[in-house]
């Protein structure tokens, strides 16, 4: 479980302090967040039914896919031996990529997605 739960606090550092990237191809946005030793990747979904009070979109994220240092591996497996950990990570997630620090407001196009 000692390995499990290094791993975890890498995933965790990667989910608070990784560097943000987001891609979109068809229509579709996947964000990742990179750390030193692990970066974690997943889909991103602009809810136009969860608007806030400013009118920004909500966002569902998930991680589905963890790297460490170019070796992939299954975001669930990771989490089978240690689940208490799972929605501390789940939570750190939804706070770093909520939608008041990633959306941006853009006169002709209304709210934005940006880094």
């Amino acid at each position: 479980m000692n390995t499990h739960v290094n791993l975890i606090k890498l995933v965790i550092d990667a989910v608070v302090n990784g560097t943000l990237t987001l891609e979109e191809e068809k229509g579709r946005v996947r964000f990742e967040l990179s750390g030193e030793a692990c970066s974690v990747r997943g889909p991103m979904i602009a809810r136009r039914d969860w608007l806030d009070a400013q009118g920004r979109p909500g966002l569902m994220s998930m991680i589905n896919q963890v790297e460490f240092e170019g070796v992939e591996t299954n975001y669930a497996e990771l989490f089978q031996e240690a689940q208490e950990y799972e929605e501390f990570v789940a939570c750190r997630l939804q706070e770093r990529l909520a939608p008041e620090k990633l959306y941006t407001l853009d006169q002709d196009r209304g709210w934005v997605l940006s880094t």
